[in-house]
């Protein structure tokens, strides 16, 4: 089980950065846009629909951090499901001035920007741990393997030879970074973890402080 909430946690953190992208460009170009056409009235419908999206994405990131958090099972049923503005309604006219104007004055309107904007820079660094970590690690667990590699390969294989420690060898310093790479590749799922409950905090704390209420059980830790 510990180990299925690391691969969850690691495919959230890969996740993270697409949709960060997304969620950022969805942001800026439907608010720039919106705001720019305000004068022929076009703008109003764009800017209530960019501030529902940028609401909805908040709200479905949150579920999903919320899902793993708990240790539910419907993580996958999350990640199936549409973008809905839970919590969200309103008896004027979709995109009409009243209802921009009723966003506006609610503070999931803010959050959800935040939201948007801050899941790019959260999403890179998030990818980079995600993706660099694993092959790192991977790496120098192999490092003596294409040592020896590399007396029967007209090229080199790994660029550790450089690296000079007194008392050592060549091969033994190959053999300290494979010890070094694979406690690396054992601590990697406690690692994930504590990574994917850093995430599924930072999404609980942005939609706590935007008055939504946390999902059940999303306060329990993950089951490990």
């Amino acid at each position: 089980m510990a180990f299925k909430q690391a691969v969850r946690s690691w495919l959230m953190l890969l996740a993270a950065c697409p949709k960060g992208i997304v969620t950022f460009v969805i942001a800026v170009a439907g608010v720039s846009i919106g705001i720019a056409l305000l004068i022929v009235w076009v703008g109003i419908p764009i800017l209530v629909g960019t501030l529902l999206i940028c609401r909805a994405l908040m709200e479905r990131e949150r579920q999903l951090g919320s899902s793993w958090l708990g240790g539910q099972s419907n993580f996958s049923e999350v990640l199936r499901s549409g973008l809905k503005p839970a919590g969200y309604a309103t008896g004027y006219p979709r995109g009409g001035v009243r209802e921009l104007i009723a966003l506006l004055g609610e503070r999931r309107t803010y959050t959800g920007l935040v939201y948007c904007l801050a899941q790019l820079p959260i999403g890179i660094i998030s990818f980079t741990i995600a993706a660099t970590v694993p092959i790192a690690a991977l790496g120098l667990a192999l490092a003596p393997f294409s040592y020896l590699m590399n007396a029967w390969l007209p090229f080199e294989l790994n660029s550790l030879d450089a690296i000079a420690i007194p008392m050592l060898s060549p091969f033994q310093v190959m053999l300290a970074a494979s010890a070094v790479g694979l406690v690396t590749l054992a601590l990697q799922p406690l690692m994930f973890r504590s990574l994917g409950r850093v995430y599924a905090g930072w999404l609980s704390w942005l939609s706590s402080s935007s008055g939504v209420p946390p999902l059940q059980g999303s306060s329990a830790k993950p089951v490990i």
